[in-house]
């Protein structure tokens, strides 16, 4: 039947988007920010036609961590962005 179908397309985990959402709402300004800091970064990234990994090498910070800061919503320490904007030469805040 129709509800037999519906029922195996449920998940049997209860949804966390009512938590993801507020926490959204909650850290809307530093996310702000940190979008903010992403898209200068990305930018600068194609002007001197460098990749993440030889940023990576340039400032100390895993690439990982590089990839995390470049999607928007990464709190940066004091230190990392002081690392990025010797790096890149350029102010991100």
């Amino acid at each position: 039947t129709n509800k037999e179908r519906f029922l195996d397309l449920v998940s049997p985990e209860p949804s966390k988007w009512i938590e993801k959402s507020q926490w959204r709402i909650d850290n809307r300004d530093w996310i702000k920010v940190s979008q903010k800091i992403a898209f200068k970064i990305l930018s600068k990234l194609k002007e001197l036609n460098i990749s993440k990994e030889q940023l990576s090498e340039n400032t100390g910070i895993h690439v990982e961590h590089i990839d995390l800061m470049v999607k928007g919503s990464y709190n940066f320490t004091i230190g990392e962005i002081t690392r990025l904007e010797n790096a890149l030469d350029i102010t991100l805040i």
